[in-house]
């Protein structure tokens, strides 16, 4: 062999082994390995093993029991399928996409098929359970439901609707303020005020219907009484109404000019026996009053009175124990005082009435002037 190197270099020849033989290990021109490898049974690899997508095909497999199925793509690379329901049976979709299904409701044991309409509403009889068992729900052409709402009982013992009056005057307002007792009346002088007009109406005197300030609805009482003459000025009305057992009377006020007093008074006559009671607000000396059996007031507690330009709306409520002819309780805007051992004004009556009234009362030199909204009489308290 005629090799040209200097006579400090060597040439060798590398041999690999191939079954039982071995080869010279070759390399080009420029002294590159040259290297085909071929593989047996691995059963291990040690350090990272990278794969090139690009020159892979990949297929995925799922069981379909102890079978594999390869699952399919559509050209864009999105999943095809067919899918099934817990029983296997396969189900649809229409040419969009969409999945068909049939809805089916449990009565007791049966299954039966939820029908909707062309446009795919619902189609449902709507059941409520009464007292002799389950009764149609009524719609009318409108779709709107129809609902009767009613109390366990009144106060005479009887199941009766709630009307619209028993549910403004329990429903009327997200703000929370007191409500117990069964609403027998309800007033928010949305149909004016003519009714309630007591007081004889001069220039110095009237009530009139005010709608830039109330409540709720829209529109109050205000009562007016000029500072020329001083003296009182009444709001009242009579009911045709003999409630059992209590009665309790409630209502919102607010002061617009400086009302010396504010009295919120009930009589009930039930035949045979008046029964009387009040409340009575000093604005003069933040003070609150009840009026006893002799018609005298006694002090209940301090009431502030805030200036009339703070536009705040006032609450009241007393109720009177027509058993023992005594006061239940009062309420004066978020407190409570407990008047049951107070007895109230009694005397003999011919006439069976309810007589709310509110009066204020304006000294000389100071008009009085009080919007008054959400007159309510409760009975049952």
């Amino acid at each position: 062999m005629n090799i040209k190197l200097p006579d400090w270099l060597r040439a060798f020849a590398m041999l690999g082994q191939f079954g039982g033989d071995y080869k010279v290990i070759a390399v080009d021109a420029d002294g590159q390995l040259y290297a085909l490898l071929a593989g047996g049974t691995i059963d291990s690899i040690d350090g990272d093993v990278n794969v090139t997508q690009e020159d892979s095909v990949r297929e995925i497999q799922g069981a379909d029991g102890a079978t594999l199925r390869t699952v399919t793509v559509d050209a864009n690379g999105q999943l095809i399928m067919v899918p099934r329901g817990q029983g296997g049976n396969y189900m649809s979709v229409d040419a969009n996409g969409f999945l068909t299904t049939v809805m089916k409701g449990l009565e007791g044991a049966n299954l039966h098929t939820i029908a909707v309409d062309a446009d795919g509403n619902l189609v449902a009889v709507m059941q409520g359970q009464g007292t002799a068992g389950l009764q149609t729900i009524k719609v009318d052409d409108d779709g709107r439901m129809y609902a009767f709402i009613s109390d366990e009982e009144d106060a005479w013992g009887n199941t009766l609707p709630s009307g619209l009056t028993e549910l403004a005057a329990r429903l009327g307002s997200p703000v929370a303020f007191e409500r117990r007792g069964q609403v027998i009346f309800y007033e928010d002088f949305d149909k004016g005020v003519s009714d309630w007009r007591w007081t004889a109406e001069t220039a110095d005197s009237y009530i009139k219907l005010a709608s830039g300030s109330k409540m709720h609805g829209g529109h109050s009482a205000y009562m007016f009484r000029t500072a020329n003459s001083g003296g009182y000025n009444k709001l009242g009305r009579r009911l045709c109404a003999s409630p059992s057992g209590s009665i309790g009377v409630s209502m919102w006020y607010r002061m617009l000019g400086s009302p010396d007093k504010i009295r919120l008074n009930l009589t009930v006559d039930d035949g045979l026996e008046t029964h009387g009671g009040g409340l009575m607000i000093d604005t003069a000396t933040d003070m609150a009053y009840y009026k006893n059996s002799a018609g005298a007031d006694v002090f209940i507690g301090i009431y502030n009175c805030y200036p009339p330009t703070e536009k705040q709306w006032r609450f009241l409520k007393f109720t009177m124990d027509l058993t023992a002819d005594t006061y239940g309780y009062a309420i004066l805007d978020g407190a409570e005082y407990d008047l049951s051992a107070v007895a109230i004004d009694t005397g003999i009556t011919g006439v069976s009435q309810i007589l709310p009234t509110v009066e204020i009362y304006a000294e000389v030199g100071n008009d009085a002037e009080v919007y008054v909204d959400n007159l309510v009489i409760t009975t049952a308290e």
